[in-house]
């Protein structure tokens, strides 16, 4: 039986994460936000709490992008604050994004 080294199932598990993310900053630019969200959650969950806090914060933060193009507000608010515990200069910013979006959808 082949033994993995150590950390080997924890290198991959950030690949995974890594490369769900970079595919929803794709599907973002491309303007298909539902799969966006769909690959940002996959990722949330597989990386789990092992992820980095800036990962995380990455992570809700173009999450709450995707929800605003879709015109799902509550739901961005819901990862602004998400992005705030784990990156609270990214959520400024976030948040400014989300007031103008709700501003201008008015």
């Amino acid at each position: 039986m082949h033994s993995q080294p150590p950390g080997a199932t924890r290198r991959r598990s950030n690949a995974f994460v890594l490369l769900r993310f970079n595919l929803a900053r794709a599907l973002i630019r491309l303007d298909e936000p539902v799969a966006a969200i769909d690959a940002l959650r996959e990722s949330l969950r597989h990386g789990g709490t092992t992820m980095e806090p800036a990962r995380q914060a990455d992570i809700h933060a173009n999450l709450g992008n995707a929800l605003v193009q879709l015109g799902r507000f509550d739901e961005a608010r819901v990862e602004c604050a998400e992005t705030r515990r784990f990156d609270p200069r990214l959520a400024d910013w976030n948040e400014s994004l989300l007031h103008l979006c709700t501003a201008t959808s008015r």
